[in-house]
């Protein structure tokens, strides 16, 4: 977590909720976060977590501790786009499972537009869960430790707290008496409406030194367009598509579903044999955007530069022997 420097949950207990079989943990052998189950099939969590990774490297951890889960493969997933690395701003991304969660597993709903938090909401008892290191130095458990809402900040809200910025579109609480840090990334903050829990936050940054000062989540009512965007996408990587928001991946190239959003001018995503991936242009045509006199190939391959420099000079000698 951005801004941690001390191991978590602080002074959290295990939590063994059957409800809370929807808080899973995340990782790519290298990355550990924390994450919601929302519906049977996508997962909620903080766009650091998973942003200039690749996100079906990821898997999903069910169960009570990392070490001992059920795993699921993560098929893909969207980061929003406009989220700021340096500024931990739109801190949320969408993952989706390949497969069905584990047997008896209930998702957790995320909390609507419908059903915002507001500033008289401060006060109100909000419960974190997360599968971070705990203050004994324990690695991935999932535990507990309830808090008190401290902040809302909403996207037209200018707000602080204890001398520290908070930012728009977040909720934030003292963690004097215990809360999230390091591993408890991208987990919940759960309230109850109604009598009803949901997931009102997503674990985003913690201000100050050794995570005993002031944390700020994701104000997930924020985002419910966002999420039910996803939620709606169906069309799968290397299928047809107009439009970003029809594939599951997020990125609509050349036509088809693509891994990533292709940069350069000499990549595509619809070439045969790697639909789907964005690919770099091999076939030696000229592309606009590629250098004047080659193709892709040596454009932007070093090698192909290379071969090409190398093939000139030999020519050149040619030319002076005769």
């Amino acid at each position: 977590m951005p801004g941690s420097q001390r191991a978590p949950i602080i002074n959290g207990v295990p939590d063994t909720d059957p409800a809370h079989m929807a808080v899973v943990a995340i990782s790519d052998d290298r990355v550990l976060c924390s994450a919601t189950l929302i519906t049977p099939k996508v997962v909620l969590t903080a766009a650091h977590c998973v942003d200039g990774r690749v996100i079906g490297d990821y898997e999903a951890f069910f169960g009570l501790s990392g070490r001992e889960a059920e795993r699921r493969r993560i098929a893909g997933g969207w980061v929003h786009p406009e989220f700021d690395i340096n500024l931990l701003v739109y801190d949320i991304a969408l993952l989706r499972l390949a497969g069905s969660p584990p047997a008896g597993v209930e998702p957790i709903p995320y909390l609507p537009d419908g059903l915002t938090l507001t500033r008289d909401d401060e006060g109100m008892q909000v419960q974190f869960v997360g599968f971070g290191r705990t203050e004994k130095g324990g690695l991935a458990d999932k535990l507990t430790v309830f808090g008190e809402l401290g902040w809302v900040c909403s996207s037209t809200d200018t707000c602080g707290g204890q001398g520290f910025p908070i930012k728009e579109r977040a909720i934030c609480f003292d963690e004097s008496e215990g809360g999230i840090c390091f591993g408890d990334s991208g987990g919940p903050n759960l309230i109850r409406r109604d009598n009803k829990e949901y997931v009102a936050g997503i674990n985003s940054y913690v201000a100050g030194a050794f995570c005993y000062d002031i944390s700020c989540s994701t104000k997930v009512d924020e985002f419910t367009d966002f999420i039910e965007a996803f939620i709606a996408a169906e069309t799968k990587q290397g299928e047809p598509c107009s439009e970003n928001e029809q594939c599951l991946t997020g990125f609509c190239a050349d036509g088809v579903c693509c891994d990533f959003a292709c940069q350069s001018p000499c990549e595509a995503c619809d070439l045969p044999g790697s639909a789907g991936a964005c690919t770099r242009v091999t076939d030696n045509a000229t592309e606009p955007g590629c250098a004047t006199d080659e193709g892709c190939a040596t454009a932007g391959d070093p090698r192909g530069a290379g071969i090409a420099l190398a093939l000139l000079g030999l020519l050149w000698l040619l030319v002076r022997r005769r």
